[in-house]
This record gives C-alpha cells, sequence and structure tokens, in this order.
C-alpha cells in the first residue's frame, strides 16, 4: 500500500498558498471538499476543486496557474475534442448519400398527399352523414311534388334501394352540385315554394337531367 501523499490547496485567484495537508482524507475533513475532486485536480486532470488550486508538488517548487491560463487550457482542450469529432470527407459523402437516401421523391410526395387528401374527403363525408337530420323529405322530379316523409337517411334508402351516401349529399349544403338521387329530390324539411324554384332551374340546367328525362324517340 502507498503511502499517503501531502497535498496543498492554493488561492485560485492570488496563486498564495493556504495549507499543505498530510493527505486528502485530512483535506477533506479540513475544507469539506471532496477527497475525489482534490485528487482530480492534483493529477492535472481537472483545473480548480471547491474553488480551489490542488497539488502533490513541493508547494515551494510549485507555480499555480492563473485564471487566463486556465481559460487558455480549457479553450485549447475544446478544440482539440471538435478536431477529433470532425469527419473526414469520405465519411461526409456517406452521410450524404444516406441522407439523399432518406429524402422522399416529388413523386412519392405527391402520392402520399393525394392519399391524406383522400382519407380527409372520406372523413368529411363521414362527418355529413353523422350530422345529417333524422328526417328526411322526398320530392318528385321535376314537379317537386311532395311523395313522403322518412324518419332518417337510411330508412330512406332503403326505401329507393339505395345506400344513404347519394341521400345526403343532396341533403348537405357541401354537396351544392347534387341535385338528385334515385330519381327524387331529397330535403331536411318541408319545401316552400319559393325554396323550389332555384331547384327546379337547377334541374333544368342540368345535362345528367336532361339525359335522364329525355323523351324516347
Amino acid at each position: 500500500m502507498s503511502a499517503p501523499r501531502q497535498v496543498s490547496q492554493f488561492d485560485r485567484d492570488t496563486g498564495e498558498l493556504i495549507q499543505t495537508f498530510e493527505h486528502v482524507g485530512e483535506a477533506e475533513r479540513e475544507t469539506g471538499v471532496s477527497k475525489t475532486t482534490i485528487r482530480e485536480v492534483a493529477s492535472g486532470k481537472k483545473h480548480y476543486a471547491g474553488g480551489f488550486i490542488w497539488t502533490y508538488e513541493d508547494p515551494n517548487e510549485f507555480t499555480p496557474p492563473t485564471p487566463e491560463q486556465v481559460e487558455q487550457k480549457k479553450f485549447e482542450n475544446r478544440s482539440k475534442g471538435h478536431a477529433g469529432t470532425r469527419h473526414s470527407q469520405e465519411t461526409r459523402d456517406k452521410m450524404s448519400v444516406a441522407k439523399i437516401g432518406r429524402q422522399r421523391s416529388q413523386e412519392t410526395r405527391d402520392k402520399i398527399s393525394r392519399a391524406r387528401a383522400g382519407k380527409n374527403a372520406r372523413a368529411k363525408m363521414r362527418q355529413a352523414h353523422s350530422n345529417t337530420p333524422k328526417e328526411v323529405f322526398q320530392y318528385t322530379l321535376p314537379d317537386l311534388e311532395f311523395v313522403q316523409k322518412h324518419p332518417s337517411i337510411s330508412k330512406a334508402g332503403k326505401t329507393v334501394n339505395c345506400t344513404a351516401s347519394p341521400i345526403s349529399q343532396v341533403i348537405s349544403d357541401k354537396y351544392p352540385h347534387y341535385i338528385t338521387a334515385q330519381g327524387y329530390h331529397w330535403s331536411d324539411h318541408l319545401l316552400t315554394e319559393e325554396e323550389k324554384q332555384p331547384i327546379r332551374a337547377k334541374l333544368l340546367k342540368s345535362s345528367r337531367f336532361k339525359k335522364q328525362h329525355a323523351p324516347s324517340v
């Protein structure tokens, strides 16, 4: 077992000797500074411990570094560390290729954008279905004569053998170009004569309606 080494404590600002201890254990007891950090400073691994400079050297021959010298040493150590982490040109090239490989092509981004748009449209459609009123009013074409009232869109769809989707599109304000479904007009309320007039005008302008109701030759 090696003999304890004397350790000396110096003021970090003035460089004056404060006290010399028989070993780091005594220095820890007297100053409250961890003996582990005292050893690290005395061994040159750190600059200060507890705000003091520590050394195993003969205090009469030791010259404590000035604060400016300590800062310069820290700067040099940081510079060495940064230099050690610099990548070679070959490594940078490999990193660049890997980065390019991770980037999506424009075509891929367009596909993803279209898929998201379709998903959003379907979500809006489901929301529209969930927000549609329970009662649905059915009208003939093109006179818009009242046929009957249905308790829900799904029940109206079953009456004319179709799903709820086309009927809800006619009823919803989000789809103004949908006027008819399964040969009827649909509304969420009983239409007044004033409300029927613009609907009839739309029907007469609709090429699909004209084709479906063209007189047979």
